[in-house]
């Protein structure tokens, strides 16, 4: 293997994007209550929200969807490309959610969804440690 994909191959091995978190920072086995923190944007294209404006669904399609979700917090703005757009925070426990997750905008609205794990102040101080244990091990 040459050298240029053999560090690719070790971070594909040793990847720990593909593994949940628990906010504490420690190991705990699949069966423990294993969740990541989530920020789920949603991007309505301006079509298919006027329709459902129009047919009076798209209020009470986006509060079914909410109320499924669960999620911590929830926004509702225009993007940047003049679409109506959210942002919701919620908990994921498995990755196996996502599509229950996005499918009900996809269905209901042919919306755009992003997912990207985030951290809230106290998981950031969590995180202290192995910040500074990156800090040593790669700035020396």
């Amino acid at each position: 293997m040459c050298a240029d994909l053999h560090w690719m191959k070790r971070s594909v091995e040793m990847s720990e994007l593909d593994r949940p978190y628990p906010r504490d920072q420690t190991y705990t086995t699949p069966e423990e209550n294993i969740h990541v923190r989530m920020l789920l944007r949603v991007s309505i294209p301006v079509e298919s929200g006027n329709a459902a404006a129009k047919n009076g669904t798209l209020g009470s399609t986006v509060e079914r969807i909410l109320a499924d979700l669960k999620p911590e917090a929830a926004y509702f703005f225009v993007d940047d490309n003049g679409n109506r757009a959210g942002a919701m925070i919620f908990d994921m426990k498995d990755s196996s959610e996502l599509p229950a997750i996005a499918e009900p905008w996809f269905l209901a609205f042919g919306a755009k969804v992003s997912f990207r794990p985030v951290m809230n102040p106290q998981d950031l101080a969590k995180a202290g440690p192995s910040i500074s244990s990156a800090v040593k091990q790669y700035l020396g």
